[in-house]
């Protein structure tokens, strides 16, 4: 009888071996950019076996046939509705990246931003060494995991902000509460750049929310503790207004305040709105030409008489030609790249970029009327 069920066994467990060496099982990947789910439907992997895929340089790159990766690029193959467009590698991690994909409808080059899910866990690894398993759903996605709201941009010292922490539901395309997470005011490390300074952090209640306060004056980059804090919002802190000024000074005062929120802002006004009221956030709202630039150059010459010394700087800064031939060569240098200044535009430019150049006064109105000036050279640049 031993002999019987060994000899038995040598040849049912080598078939048993092999099987499982050409085995192949079904998973399901998902690829969505926004509001459209472009695939969607099961995809056979192979185990124990390898693949060749080219990155964006030529060269082939040996990958698990069971991997993420392969499962999305098999989508891909048998798919019309998009297409891995730049896979990059690299060698200092020896992974390999997807960062575009070309999606036929809506039409859109999407690059950067790509996210891979597994069975609703972000894997920390990349989609070319992480190994699936039989059943496994894959949701790939463009946009960002998660995201912080702001009810303004801009606020005075010892004021509260109210900020919003959200995820986003990749499967319904919809953004979802956020709570018990960790908010941070950080602002620029000298010394690292990629380790932000911490100024001050808060944990989100169980709607969401949170509640800044900031008693020192400045630009502060507000985001989630999870990701690094990034990306960020931008929030302006500014002096409040001087106890006892006149009605009119007051007006004038918030008036350039309410400049900030509507003319310099409009998207994260319109996100501070989406706060209140719960609704997702309106796309960014741009500048429909230089006339807005303008008319906000007009209220800063009309403003208050205190104001005249610093005119008359802005107006000699703006005949100095070396300094305007300065100007012109960094924004060249910094917009190379990127677009194509026309006389209009340039001059407009130079502008804006002598206001920042100058040195704020001391006064919480000149501090706000920099920040109103670097607004507006942002803006320009990006015209």
């Amino acid at each position: 009888m031993k002999k019987l069920f060994l000899i038995v066994a040598l040849f049912i467990i080598p078939f048993y071996l092999f099987a499982d060496e050409t085995a192949t099982s079904s998973v399901t990947v998902n690829v969505r950019y926004q509001d459209a789910l472009v695939f969607s439907g099961p995809i056979t992997i192979t185990k124990n076996s390898k693949t060749n895929i080219s990155d964006n340089t030529g060269a082939n790159r040996e990958v698990a046939s069971d991997s993420a990766m392969i499962a999305v690029k098999t989508a891909d193959d048998s798919s019309a509705d998009f297409a891995i467009s730049d896979l990059v590698y690299y060698s200092d991690f020896g992974s390999l990246y997807v960062n575009c994909v070309d999606i036929v409808s809506p039409p859109k080059h999407a690059c950067a931003n790509w996210q891979y899910v597994v069975n609703g866990i972000y894997p920390p690894i990349g989609m070319d060494k992480y190994i699936l398993s039989a059943g496994d759903t894959i949701y790939f996605y463009f946009g960002n995991p998660r995201r912080v709201l702001l009810s303004s941009a801009s606020a005075e010292t010892a004021a509260p902000v109210k900020v919003k922490a959200e995820s986003y539901d990749y499967v319904n395309n919809a953004w979802t509460v956020l709570s018990g997470a960790t908010i941070g005011a950080t602002q620029t490390n000298p010394n690292d750049p990629y380790s932000p300074l911490v100024i001050s952090s808060v944990a989100s209640d169980e709607n969401g929310f949170a509640d800044f306060i900031l008693g020192t004056a400045g630009s502060y980059n507000i985001g989630l503790a999870m990701d690094y804090y990034f990306p960020a919002e931008t929030l302006s802190v500014l002096e409040p207004i001087p106890e006892g000024s006149s009605p009119e000074a007051n007006n004038r005062a918030r008036n350039q305040i309410q400049v900030i929120e509507n003319v310099m802002t409009p998207s994260r006004r319109a996100a501070g709105e989406s706060v209140a009221e719960n609704k997702p956030p309106q796309e960014t709202t741009k500048f429909s030409s230089t006339d807005e630039v303008k008319e906000t150059k007009e209220i800063i010459v009309k403003m208050d008489i205190s104001m005249n010394d610093f005119i008359e700087k802005y107006n000699i800064a703006l005949q100095n030609q070396k300094f305007m031939a300065k100007e012109e060569s960094k924004n060249k240098s910094e917009n190379e790249s990127l677009m194509v200044y026309n006389d209009k535009n340039r001059s407009e430019s130079q502008a804006a970029g002598a206001i920042i150049a100058l040195k704020p006064r001391e006064t919480w109105l000149k501090k706000m009327f920099s920040k109103i000036s670097g607004f507006l050279k942002f803006k320009n640049k990006n015209e």
